[in-house]
Formats: structure tokens, C-alpha cells, sequence
């Protein structure tokens, strides 16, 4: 029977270790357990401190003795010292295998032994060891997150079907089964598992940095990119160097185009306990040693492109240039607003002016005639003043006063 079922005393602690509460479990009072469960909760608490990453601990806290005479101690003690040695240790893949043929229907041994036999790769041996669990829905969730790490999302969803004909309402088999979601996609699948993610995510009682980061990718697989920020950043708050909060800050800030927010977070992974493990920068160091071999292969051809893609110093001086570019395009485009705001003013007066001048040339009118009559009249006047004989200098006079009032009219242009 599964100590960890809804039935037994244990489901709180348990049910606070797969909402990711680990320090809440840890801190379990255990002594209100009855004898035949205190194993299975102190297994639970050493599960709980292996998630926090505290693997130097949990193998000083099992003796050699205790893991020789206690299958699931010893189990706990292979994890440890696995992922002590960042997941190489091909001794402790040797004692997980050792331990999985002597102890197989052990539930401690299936889970560790079979966490380690899937992380070396060896994913079938995995699912036959877990596959041998006796109604245990750890042993469902874990087989089908190796199904889905195999891409076998057909495979996961028969594992959470049958899991949900004995455990209706558990919330692994919802968890299982919004995984699947995420995996198999489409909108109404990742809403789905956003709902489940969410209200555990946001609920006091149940909120854990595991649940904000799965409520952060289904929404990043929807496009809420906000969203999906505001949850991470909830999530780094609580744990600023969660190696799985900052993996998916890289992914989120790469997909919005911060190339400088992406590289920053992509750093900080790199120097977080367990970050040169995650998925996301093995992923990363295989496809540049793949790229490598590709640039090798077609070096005579490639090679100026290789060596660029491949010069990191290149690609981070790279980067200051291309700040140093925006600056400039910043301040270039800042100068030609100027000059557009100047322009436009120019023509602003332009525009004034022309109509200032509209406005008065009908006073500019009436001035030019009342000067033609005076100077007329002034002419008349001047004429009668003559005596007769006078008049054999006529021309001469009208030459002056035409040139008086070509004079004027040139003031009045003015």
C-alpha cells in the first residue's frame, strides 16, 4: 500500500511535497506519526532536501550501516551521491541498478533508484522498475515525466488514465495530467493546465515557487508574456536563485527579443548551484558542440562565419557595439525631430507672415489712392499759379512731377 495515499496519516506532508512547500516539509513535526510510518516520513523529508539541492547533507545523515540494512536509506544515500557529482557518478548508476534487481518492490528504490536510472539515460529500465509500484501515484507522476521526456506524450497520458481509475480527485493525477497538456498543446489544453497551475500558484495555502513557475509557462505557451513575467519574477522573489525560475526567465526574455535581460539571466543560471545541469544549458553546450563539429567539417567554407558564432568575447563586444548603434540611432533620430520641429516652425512664420500681409493690403490700397489724388491735386494747384508765359517751361515741370510721384509709388513699395 502506498504510505503516501489519502488514506494515511502522512497526506498533508506529502500533499505540502508535491505542491513543492520542500522547507514545509522538512519542518514537519513528524513525531505525531505512529512507528510503522516514521520511515516513510523521514524518507519524505530526505526527498524534500534532495529537491533543495542539500545532497552533502542527506549523505552524512546515513550511515553506511543504516543503507546496508534499510533498502530505502540506501536508496536516498545513491540519489545523494549521484547528484553530488552533478549526475556522473557511474558508480551510483552501478549501485542504482544493483539495488533496483534486489529490491524492486521497494517504493523508496523505485523512485530514487529509478530518478537516477533515468537521468544516465536509461529510461526503459526506469519504467520497468516503476512500473512494478503498487498503486503509488509518485510512481505514475515520475513514469510519466519520463514518458514525456521521451516524447511519448501517448504513452503519459495512458499512464495518468490509469492512474485516475483508482486515485479520482488526486492532485498528482491532475498535475500528471497537466503536463501532458503542455506537452500535446493547443489553446484550450494550455488553458487547462494554466487553471490547474494557477490556483495553486495563487492559493496561500499551496502557493510554492514550483507552482508559480508551471503557472509562467503555460502562459508563456500562450503568448502572455506579461503574464508570464509577473509569475517568475514572484518566483525568483521567493527563491532568487531557483535554477528552474531563472532557466525559464532565459527562455521568456529570449522569446520577447531582451536579448540583454536573456543573457543576464542566462549568467546568473550558469552560476547557480545546479544551473550547469539544467536541461536548458545542456541543451545549449550540446547543439555548440554539434555546431563545432559542423564548422570543423566545413571549416574552408564556413569558417569566417564559424569563428564569429563561436567567439564569445566576439558576440558580448558585439553586443556593446550594437548598444552603441542604438545610442546613436537614438540620438540621430532626436536631431532630425529637431530639425523637423524647426522647419515646421519656419514655415509657421511663413505662414503668419503671408497672412499679416493679407490682412493689410486693403489699408495698403487705400493708402495709394489717397496719395495719387493728393498728388494730383497738388499738381493742378501747382499749375494754376502760373501765368501763361510761364507755360513754355511745361515739360520741364511735368518731367519733375512725374518723377515726384514715381518716388512715392517707390515709398509706398517699400
Amino acid at each position: 500500500m502506498d504510505p503516501y495515499s489519502s488514506e494515511g496519516e502522512l497526506v498533508n506532508m506529502h500533499t505540502a511535497f508535491v505542491q513543492g512547500q520542500y522547507q514545509q516539509v522538512i519542518d514537519f513535526d513528524t513525531s505525531i506519526f505512529s512507528a510503522p510510518n516514521q520511515p516513510s516520513a523521514q524518507i519524505l523529508k530526505y526527498r524534500a532536501q534532495l529537491a533543495l539541492q542539500d545532497y552533502d547533507s542527506v549523505s552524512s545523515s546515513i550511515s553506511s550501516s543504516d543503507a546496508s540494512s534499510d533498502p530505502s536509506l540506501a536508496a536516498v544515500k545513491v540519489y545523494a551521491s549521484y547528484a553530488a557529482s552533478s549526475f556522473t557518478s557511474d558508480s551510483a548508476v552501478s549501485q542504482a541498478e544493483s539495488l533496483s534487481q534486489s529490491n524492486s518492490d521497494n517504493l523508496s528504490v523505485q523512485l530514487l533508484c529509478g530518478a537516477v536510472l533515468a537521468r544516465a539515460g536509461k529510461t526503459d529500465e526506469a519504467i520497468a522498475l516503476l512500473s512494478q509500484h503498487q498503486g503509488s501515484l509518485d510512481a505514475v507522476a515520475m513514469s510519466t515525466q519520463i514518458h514525456l521526456s521521451n516524447n511519448r506524450a501517448d504513452l503519459a497520458a495512458k499512464e495518468a488514465k490509469s492512474a485516475r481509475s483508482f486515485a479520482q480527485d488526486a492532485l498528482l493525477v491532475n498535475l500528471a495530467e497537466s503536463w501532458i497538456s503542455l506537452r500535446e498543446g493547443g489553446d484550450a489544453k494550455y488553458q487547462q493546465a494554466f487553471y490547474v497551475f494557477e490556483e495553486l500558484a495563487q492559493a496561500p495555502g499551496s502557493s510554492a515557487v514550483t507552482s508559480l513557475v508551471a503557472q509562467a509557462v503555460s502562459e508563456l505557451h500562450l503568448g502572455r508574456y506579461p503574464e508570464a513575467e509577473t509569475a517568475l519574477q514572484q518566483a525568483l522573489d521567493v527563491e532568487p536563485e531557483n535554477t528552474t525560475a531563472l532557466a525559464n526567465a532565459v527562455v521568456l526574455f529570449t522569446a520577447t527579443g531582451d536579448v540583454e535581460r536573456a543573457a543576464e539571466m542566462k549568467k546568473k543560471l550558469q552560476g547557480t548551484k545546479g544551473g550547469e545541469e539544467t536541461e536548458l544549458l545542456q541543451g545549449l553546450a550540446a547543439k555548440k558542440e554539434a555546431f563545432d563539429a559542423a564548422c570543423e567539417k566545413y571549416q574552408p567554407k564556413f569558417e569566417p562565419y564559424c569563428q564569429f558564432k563561436l567567439d564569445i568575447k566576439r558576440f558580448e563586444k558585439n553586443q556593446e557595439e550594437w548598444r552603441n548603434y542604438e545610442r546613436d540611432v537614438k540620438r540621430y533620430e532626436e536631431s532630425q525631430e529637431k530639425r523637423r520641429e524647426h522647419n515646421e516652425n519656419k514655415r509657421q512664420r511663413k505662414r503668419q507672415e503671408g497672412e499679416r500681409l493679407e490682412r493689410e493690403r486693403p489699408e495698403q490700397k487705400r493708402r495709394s489712392g489717397n496719395i495719387i489724388k493728393r498728388g494730383l491735386f497738388n499738381t493742378q494747384e501747382f499749375l494754376n499759379s502760373f501765368e501763361p508765359e510761364d507755360f513754355s517751361s511745361i515739360g520741364e515741370i511735368l518731367r519733375e512731377t512725374g518723377q515726384g510721384m514715381k518716388a512715392a509709388w517707390k515709398d509706398i513699395l517699400r
